[in-house]
């Protein structure tokens, strides 16, 4: 999916998630704000994996001159990087920070609008590969 999908998608969770709950709206917007952010912040690995497995070093730099470029027209980017063929390691990168960030829930509960929106990041992320065909686990 692309970066607007995933604000549109992860926004959307949090906002729904937090009318469930009872937040005023204060809380709910700032919430909301936080999930948006941190559903499109994850692809912050379609750049960092390809520079250490693939060694493509000035490509994935290219994501952090240029940040909202980056995210407003990542094919481009990734295009250059061969991401394709690092479905399974998006995969691993974004429950391993899914996992870490459930734990800091425990700590801040700044950090559930967060959890909420990486995790229906990666669920969306499953569903767009098996819609595709690009399956990780055939890899």
């Amino acid at each position: 999916m692309y970066p607007k999908q995933h604000a549109l998608v992860s926004g959307t969770s949090v906002f729904i998630y937090s009318l469930i709950t009872g937040l005023s709206p204060v809380n709910t917007f700032l919430w909301t704000i936080l999930g948006t952010v941190s559903g499109v912040l994850i692809d912050v690995d379609h750049a960092i994996l390809p520079m250490l497995l693939k060694k493509k070093y000035s490509e994935g730099l290219k994501w952090f001159k240029n940040p909202v470029k980056a995210i407003t027209r990542p094919s481009e980017f990734l295009d250059d990087m061969e991401y394709d063929n690092l479905v399974y390691h998006r995969l691993v990168s974004h429950t391993t920070v899914l996992a870490f960030l459930i734990y800091l829930t425990g700590l801040s509960v700044l950090f559930v609008p967060i959890s909420l929106a990486v995790g229906v990041h990666i669920l969306c992320d499953l569903g767009y590969d098996l819609y595709n065909g690009s399956y990780w686990f055939q890899e």
